[in-house]
């Protein structure tokens, strides 16, 4: 997946530094200023996204009882 960050460099590296808490990231661009007297840039990310991991539990499950009211009733 190809990611285009566009902001402030502070905000890029701020999103890129969190896309890595959510993604396996790959690369991270260099900063590339815009065209004309803008402050902002553009940071290009190349990340994955894992496959899901699958627990398989070897026991039942535990049920726990629950009661409608507390003991001795509703006060």
């Amino acid at each position: 997946m190809k990611i285009r960050l566009h902001g402030t460099s502070e905000e890029c590296a701020a999103v890129a530094e969190r896309l890595c808490q959510v993604l396996t990231v790959v690369s991270v661009s260099e900063p590339y200023p815009d065209r004309g007297h803008s402050v902002l840039v553009r940071v290009y990310v190349e990340a994955r996204i894992d496959a899901p991991v699958r627990v398989m539990s070897t026991s039942e499950p535990v049920r726990k009882s629950r009661r409608a009211l507390p003991p001795g009733g509703a006060r």
